[in-house]
């Protein structure tokens, strides 16, 4: 996706397929994928929403790949996320839930982007910072966050088994 209505992939190509797994967020490609106005947070969460909401909107989606991972301005990803508010999030996945679209998530990226992006677990009663754990847990403890935010949102599993 290049920008906004801008797509690699055409409505009759995406017809003879049995998926469409569509990237949002490719802003490295800097010569090829329009980019932030700026690099502040606030901008790069507008950018994100962006190409999020009318990549869901083409009709050629099957999937959203790594949504709202900016990549070009991962060093900006946690204060672009905390910029956009739950409602707008409700909002954003609330049209690709009406139009069928499903999102990809890629629970390992999160652990990787930050390692303490989330900065306190409580496992087995004990409260412990993420970079405490061994990679097993860090495994499980991911699947444990993908399951109750699966719950949370209503949404089935479709990973294969």
């Amino acid at each position: 996706m290049a920008a906004p209505g801008k797509f690699s992939i055409t409505p009759e190509f995406a017809q003879g397929l049995d998926y469409v797994l569509l990237a949002c967020n490719h802003f490295h490609l800097k010569d090829v994928v329009q980019q932030p106005e700026s690099d502040s947070a606030h901008d790069i969460a507008i950018h994100i929403i962006s190409f999020f909401i009318s990549g869901v909107r083409t009709g050629l989606a099957t999937s959203i790949a790594h949504h709202f991972i900016p990549y070009g301005y991962l060093q900006q990803s946690d204060q672009a996320i905390a910029t956009i508010t739950d409602v707008e999030f409700l909002d954003t996945f609330g049209i690709a839930s009406e139009l069928g679209v499903g999102i990809e998530i890629t629970v390992s990226f999160f652990f990787r982007l930050s390692p303490n992006r989330i900065p306190h677990l409580d496992h087995g009663g004990i409260s412990k910072r993420r970079s405490e754990f061994s990679p097993l847990q860090n495994r499980r403890i991911a699947g444990l966050y993908l399951e109750r935010m699966l719950t949370a949102l209503q949404c089935k599993d479709v990973s294969p088994s």
